[in-house]
């Protein structure tokens, strides 16, 4: 006999789903960004990022060392910006940049150091402690949830068993 209607099981799998889902966009988020550049044969220089953004609706930003905006999302501007994708950008000339991405309410920031492939130096990354503990925090919380979930769907299939076998044996009686 089946202890759960079906539209218990589907309430439950869609509490599920969403639980995956939402750990999934908050684990997924990037949390550690790094730059770094190169030089290119044509002199340009072209920064690339440690990973693109876990999602194609995040939103971009390329800043320059005066926090001029050079390039957001798709667009960009003619003349300083050659070249422009998800996880790079392509620069007439080397200067400092600030990247920000934004994706599921999460922010992510990091610096690009502009260096020559004669002077090279190690790009600077920021990785945001306090958005890294939200992500952990809201990781554990659907945890948490997952877990009462699947606590509240074993009671209840619990009870209807005993529920079953109490009515069962009255029957026979």
């Amino acid at each position: 006999m089946d202890d759960l209607t079906h539209s218990q099981r589907q309430h439950g799998l869609m509490a599920v789903w969403l639980i995956l889902r939402l750990a999934s966009a908050a684990v997924g988020s990037p949390l550690h960004l790094t730059c770094d550049n190169k030089q290119l044969s044509n002199g340009s220089f072209v920064f690339q990022l440690s990973q693109p953004p876990s999602s194609h609706n995040c939103s971009r930003c390329w800043e320059d060392g005066n926090k001029m905006v050079i390039a957001r999302d798709s667009e960009s501007l003619p003349g300083i910006v050659l070249g422009l994708t998800d996880e790079s950008i392509t620069l007439a000339h080397c200067q400092a940049l600030h990247y920000i991405v934004e994706c599921d309410g999460l922010r992510v920031e990091t610096d690009c150091t502009c260096h020559s492939d004669q002077n090279p130096s190690p790009s600077h990354s920021i990785t945001p402690r306090h958005h890294r503990h939200i992500g952990l925090a809201v990781a554990g919380i659907l945890l948490i949830g997952l877990i009462i979930v699947c606590l509240y769907f074993w009671k209840k299939q619990s009870s209807a068993k005993k529920a079953s076998g109490f009515a069962h044996i009255h029957s026979q009686v």
